[in-house]
């Protein structure tokens, strides 16, 4: 039929800034479980969302710097005094998100029952300003609930569940799979689970980009 082959018409970036998970990568949870010291060590190592708005190969990737650009700035480029042009979130390519909103996005992407990503009442006012802060879904933002710290902790899963935090705030539990099916099954630990939603999540962030972009039209996808 004419017309009916697809085009790719836009891309768009996600470039997620979330320092507090990255203890739960695969290797910073074997050096930890290894030696509980370094969890300490990846703490004190992290950057701030500005000064990671601000590096000149982030910049790059959302577009504001061009590659070249990056021969004319002193190494190493995260100590770089650089005055970077813009400091906008947001570039041509794409956006370089927060925590908190990133956070956000997760809770979004899981539609699991029970849900996996469980918020304390903190972390649901973090996520709600976040939300609202955004004009990519901050309609939904009213959606999040949370409980009490002591009650997450007391029904959480120490052995399974991932502490999700913002600075020094608990903002949830992130849990396994705990349904039958799930139970023993590595696959459908909470670390691996956190990673799928963490794709889910930076995945729809660029698709709303996309589709936010006046020159395009929106288009339904029929599976």
């Amino acid at each position: 039929m004419p017309g009916s082959n697809p085009v790719i018409r836009e891309t768009a970036y996600c470039l997620a800034h979330v320092p507090d998970l990255v203890r739960f990568g695969s290797k910073p949870r074997r050096e930890i479980h290894a030696n509980a010291a370094v969890d300490s060590q990846i703490a004190a190592a992290l950057r701030s969302y500005t000064d990671a708005v601000r590096y000149p190969p982030n910049r790059v990737f959302v577009g504001d710097l061009s590659p070249n650009a990056l021969a004319t700035i002193e190494q190493p480029w995260f100590r770089s005094d650089e005055v970077v042009p813009a400091l906008s979130s947001i570039g041509p390519f794409g956006q370089i998100v927060s925590q908190d909103l990133f956070y956000a996005l997760v809770k979004q992407a899981d539609v699991q029952h029970p849900p996996l990503f469980e918020l304390t009442d903190q972390g649901c006012a973090l996520l709600t300003t976040a939300a609202r802060d955004s004009s990519l879904f901050a309609e939904r933002s009213s959606e999040f609930t949370g409980v009490a710290a002591s009650e997450l902790e007391k029904n959480g899963d120490a052995e399974t569940g991932l502490r999700i935090l913002s600075g020094e705030t608990l903002v949830g539990c992130f849990q396994a799979d705990n349904r039958a099916e799930g139970r023993g099954d590595h696959n459908l630990s909470a670390p691996h689970l956190l990673e799928a939603l963490c794709s889910k999540a930076s995945g729809a962030m660029a698709c709303s980009r996309c589709s936010n972009d006046p020159e395009l039209s929106p288009i339904k996808l029929t599976i």
